[in-house]
């Protein structure tokens, strides 16, 4: 009798105690905005992010203010090459 009374309880705290677990997440984003090279935002520049370690591409357009958002990103490396049509010229970023 004892001993079930014992294991009611042990069951009772640990249904108290149980708390909702937090999963750890591999994911990321890059955020970030062009300009010319007059620091004028631009507008529709196409955006290409690349994972320096599998080479996958994800390529994005940036809004109306020239900014840009690319969400749930494995973490990793990776270089961020533009082109627009006021500038060909390219230029890299690493984020990781």
């Amino acid at each position: 009798m004892f001993r079930r009374a014992l294991v009611a309880v042990a069951a009772c705290c640990l249904v108290l105690a149980a708390r909702p677990v937090t999963a750890q997440v591999d994911r990321g984003g890059i955020v970030g905005a062009i300009t010319d090279p007059a620091g004028a935002r631009v507008a529709a520049a196409q955006v290409t992010i690349t994972n320096l370690d599998t080479n996958q591409e994800v390529k994005v357009v940036t809004d109306n203010e020239g900014n840009y958002a690319v969400q749930l990103l494995k973490i990793g490396n990776y270089s961020a090459p533009r082109r627009s049509r006021v500038s060909k010229k390219l230029w890299s970023m690493r984020a990781s």
